[in-house]
């Protein structure tokens, strides 16, 4: 059988993986928010790219399986102040399934010292990147609000939906162990994951505001009754 601790670990392991990438695009401090010629720019300061840059990612995309851009992401690898490119394809929606590709693009004099292109890597100018990846993410819908978070461990969609409802209606109970004054921080208008190992259930969600972190919330169900057993704080 598998041990409580080592379901908590693989928990901690799955939520951290996937609230990864939200908190390496957090913004930090000033940033842009356009969409030119269908294509929808992030970037934070210190991190904006020319016409020119533009087009040289663009066409290193295409060079790694990307045909259409529909985003371009610029992120700090927080807590450092090292900075990075994400370039994200056309989502192809399939119900409450959707996906896409992503690539992850360095830039010299964004990344740390010394690092150079791997072999197996494309370099265009001072851009690089390797392989493009498969992005699966789910969409959850309370009323008329959609969230898309990567898709749930072990949970349905509808269960997801539920227990959102219940977080962002305050209809839990919290236990008495449970970090109470931690509930005010939580964003809920911001899930990042759900997941489901055996009997335990997790759920994160961003911060409040400008902060750094997520979340993660234990949760156990008794038929529709919702408990919150643990509140946790993450910072990258």
């Amino acid at each position: 059988m598998i041990s409580m601790k080592a379901i908590l670990l693989m928990i901690f392991v799955f939520t951290f993986s996937l609230s990864l990438e939200a908190d390496e695009v957090r913004p930090t401090g000033k940033h842009t928010l356009t969409e030119v010629d269908g294509i929808l720019r992030e970037y934070v300061g210190r991190g904006v790219l020319t016409k020119e840059e533009e087009k040289t990612v663009i066409e290193l995309a295409k060079k790694r399986g990307i045909e259409k851009v529909s985003k371009i992401r610029t992120y700090y690898r927080l807590p450092t102040f090292l900075r990075g490119i994400s370039v994200y394809g056309d989502e192809q929606v399939n119900g409450r399934e959707v996906l896409s590709l992503m690539l992850r693009v360095n830039r010299k004099g964004w990344t740390r010292a010394g690092r150079s292109p791997e072999k197996t890597d494309i370099q265009l100018g001072d851009f690089w990147a390797g392989e493009a990846s498969p992005r699966k993410t789910t969409i959850l819908m309370v009323g008329k609000e959609e969230y898309q978070i990567p898709s749930p461990h072990g949970l349905t969609a509808e269960q997801c939906d539920s227990m959102l409802k219940k977080l962002q209606n305050g209809k839990f109970t919290l236990a008495p162990t449970a970090q109470k004054n931690w509930l005010a921080g939580i964003d809920w208008k911001k899930p990042t994951s759900f997941s489901k190992f055996g009997d335990n259930i997790s759920a994160s969600f961003s911060a409040n505001g400008k902060k750094s972190g997520w979340y993660t919330l234990n949760i156990s169900l008794d038929g529709e009754k919702l408990l919150i057993s643990e509140i946790s704080l993450a910072m990258p």
